[in-house]
């Protein structure tokens, strides 16, 4: 049976926050966050795990490209994490757990479980951010690429929404050192009976796409759409998705 609650595609979803290093509010900032939350809008984020085990809001798993650092985000310790500015801002990196006080139940939260490291094992991540998620009485959603991610995500907290993340699996970076089989069933979300996703966050420059709509009109699991720059974006995602998560401009 669906978890799939209203409020999940109720409001347009800012990417990592409302971002602006102009304005100086770096992506999955407080700042960015706070801003996102001020105007009402739902906010997505991603986690990445600390050396110690805290789940830290941050893409990346280095800080190469934001903080200009050739260091691993597991391999620092939380003060030493908060010590590096994002880019030309003020902002450091938060925990998940500042950043849901700084949104204090406003609006939505959905939560990228980052495992980009095939290697990697990925328990340590879904346990702490559920065990964070678990003390915060706000709206919240988990979402990641991993389908192993949900599946672990259902077992610890089968009431949280939980959403699969997916594309068309070209990119080699992300999909190098999978099989063609793994990259089929995850294009096409073949895991399904597997992962029970509530709802599908699909890239957008790949819709249509017939993963997303056999679970949207048959299964009524919505899709909302990443990441929406364009007003071309915006009219695709009208016609092949229920919400949009978007950046670059305030919808």
């Amino acid at each position: 049976m669906a978890n799939t609650p209203d409020w999940l595609i109720a409001r347009p979803i800012a990417h990592r926050g409302l971002h602006d290093a102009t304005a100086g509010r770096a992506e999955n900032s407080l700042s960015a966050i706070g801003a996102a939350a001020d105007r009402g809008f739902s906010i997505e984020v991603d986690v990445q795990l600390s050396r110690e085990g805290e789940a830290m809001v941050f893409h990346d798993g280095t800080l190469a490209r934001l903080c200009g650092a050739a260091l691993a985000i597991d391999d620092l310790t939380v003060a030493e994490l908060q010590s590096h500015r994002l880019g030309s801002t003020a902002d450091t990196i938060p925990t998940l757990w500042e950043v849901l006080q700084r949104i204090g139940g406003r609006v939505p939260i959905i939560i990228e479980i980052k495992n980009d490291d095939p290697i990697r094992p990925h328990h340590h991540l879904v346990q702490r951010t559920v065990e964070v998620v678990a003390a915060y009485s706000g709206p919240v959603a988990l979402k990641s690429f991993d389908p192993d991610v949900l599946v672990a995500v259902k077992q610890l907290a089968p009431q949280l929404p939980r959403g699969i993340i997916a594309d068309k699996t070209t990119d080699p970076r992300y999909y190098g050192h999978m099989t063609a089989r793994d990259r089929f069933v995850r294009r096409h979300l073949l895991h399904a009976y597997r992962t029970q996703p509530d709802f599908v966050s699909y890239c957008i420059k790949d819709l249509p796409a017939p993963g997303p709509a056999v679970l949207r009109t048959f299964f009524n699991r919505p899709t909302m759409t990443w990441t929406v720059r364009t007003p071309q974006d915006r009219l695709r995602a009208s016609t092949y998705a229920d919400q949009i998560i978007f950046e670059g401009f305030v919808p």
